[in-house]
């Protein structure tokens, strides 16, 4: 839907390209895939795995 960018050096997530949608921001799906980015890079030591989806 859009682009985000993840900077393990830098620690930082980063909106590339916006999701276009009539009925939600694109703040809104941000805000939730860079929270499930921080948790996966987090919860595996610092190793971002090769895979992940989320849903909900």
């Amino acid at each position: 839907m859009g682009k985000i960018e993840l900077n393990k050096k830098k620690e930082t997530i980063q909106e590339v390209e916006l999701v276009v949608n009539a009925n939600h921001e694109s703040k809104f799906y941000f805000d939730r895939a860079a929270q499930r980015l921080a948790r996966c890079l987090y919860s595996e030591d610092g190793q971002y795995p090769d895979r992940t989806t989320f849903e909900s």
